[in-house]
């Protein structure tokens, strides 16, 4: 062969997954798995090893079928895998994945990949038949995702408004239909949780009370519901609710210890206020003719007299330290109508200012005190003192 030759391309480990009447069902799973797995890792989405997979995994399909083994439901979902990305192949791929359900119904990780791949394209009717079909173990697991679908917040969001509607409005009666409490009490109380936030309270507390009727609430339900009826006066069905809530387990250790506590204060009788008696030792004069009881909102009239008003800080604080003795003898100080301090004896010389802050306004710029004349307009120790 030249070196200009076409060379032949070349084949990755998956092609050497070809099924041999020899082993196990088992063993082709491990086999066809392992090449699955070598074909990603090397990025090898040849047509050539799509089929050599889908061989493999329908041989090991096959024979864990005949054993009655129940991997054959990983083993079909391998091929529904496989098929998946092939244009065409929806039809194939929808058909690998009712034969993995219909092998083992409660394989979580089979329900996944199904339902990622129908709600791709899905209408109000096929999301109701998958709902029907589901356990009501996995029912319960993945109705958050299923409202997900029904709201359009899913990782596609490909359902038509209309459709989203008939599902929302269809879902409660099928899971009442279907004698699923733990799911019905789920949607009822995520949906008066989104109604509290969003709409009309009265029908989010209807919703509520029909999520409580279903044994299932969420603690975010009975905590709100709760909190509205203590608050409207209903304590005793507070009560009521909050008991039977607290039986079943509350993950969040503060949402529980919070319902305890209002349960708590439904159950106490209310305290009677003290009678207003006066204390023996204390004289209280009967009320007067001309006094009166103040109102808030009237008009009460003030006896005229002498008041006195504080302007600002700055004369405040000059009338406080003029009433003060002088810090140096025979330097008084007073204080002047605009509120600023001087000396009575101009012979007396004033002292550095290291206070306050002075010590931070006052320096010069070697770092040395600088002396504060007496009178100064702007100066720290002027307005401080």
């Amino acid at each position: 062969m030249g070196l200009l030759d076409p060379t032949p391309p070349r084949r990755t480990s998956s092609s050497a997954a070809t099924p041999r009447s020899d082993l196990t069902g088992i063993q082709l799973l491990e086999a066809a798995t392992t090449a699955h797995a070598h074909a990603e890792q090397e990025f090898d989405r040849s047509p050539e090893t799509r089929e050599d997979l889908e061989h493999a995994y329908l041989a090991a399909a096959h024979a864990l079928g005949a054993e009655s083994h129940p991997d054959r439901a990983v083993a079909w979902l391998g091929v529904a895998t496989v098929r998946r990305y092939q244009k065409g192949r929806r039809a194939d791929t929808l058909t690998a994945f009712d034969e993995a359900l219909t092998a083992d119904p409660d394989r979580i990780p089979v329900w996944d990949a199904y339902f990622d791949y129908i709600t791709y394209a899905v209408s109000a009717a096929a999301l109701l038949a998958i709902v029907e079909r589901m356990p009501a173990p996995i029912r319960a697991r993945n109705l958050s995702a299923v409202m997900a679908v029904a709201h359009g917040t899913d990782r596609w969001g490909t359902m038509s408004p209309d459709d989203q509607q008939q599902f929302r409005t269809a879902l409660p009666g099928l899971l009442d239909a279907l004698d699923d409490r733990p799911s019905l009490g789920a949607l009822l109380s995520a949906d008066a949780m989104h109604e509290y936030r969003h709409g009309s309270h009265p029908e989010a507390h209807r919703l509520m009370r029909g999520a409580i009727a279903t044994g299932h609430p969420t603690p975010a339900c009975v905590d709100r519901l709760t909190i509205d009826l203590v608050k409207l006066g209903e304590k005793a069905e507070a009560a009521s609710i909050l008991r039977d809530a607290l039986t079943r387990p509350v993950p969040s250790d503060s949402t529980r210890n919070r319902m305890a506590k209002r349960l708590a204060r439904c159950t106490t009788a209310a305290p009677q206020e003290p009678a207003n008696v006066d204390e023996p030792g204390i004289d209280t004069p009967p009320p007067t003719a001309s006094s009166r009881q103040l109102r808030p909102g009237e008009n009460t009239t003030i006896t005229c007299g002498t008041w006195r008003a504080q302007i600002s800080w700055r004369s405040a604080r000059a009338a406080h330290r003029g009433n003060l003795p002088s810090r140096r003898p025979g330097c008084p100080r007073t204080v002047r109508a605009d509120g600023r301090h001087h000396r009575e004896r101009d012979d007396v010389p004033d002292r550095p200012a290291t206070g306050g802050w002075s010590r931070h306004l006052g320096k010069g710029l070697r770092g040395r005190p600088r002396r504060c004349p007496p009178l100064a307009p702007r100066c720290p120790r002027a307005l401080l003192g």
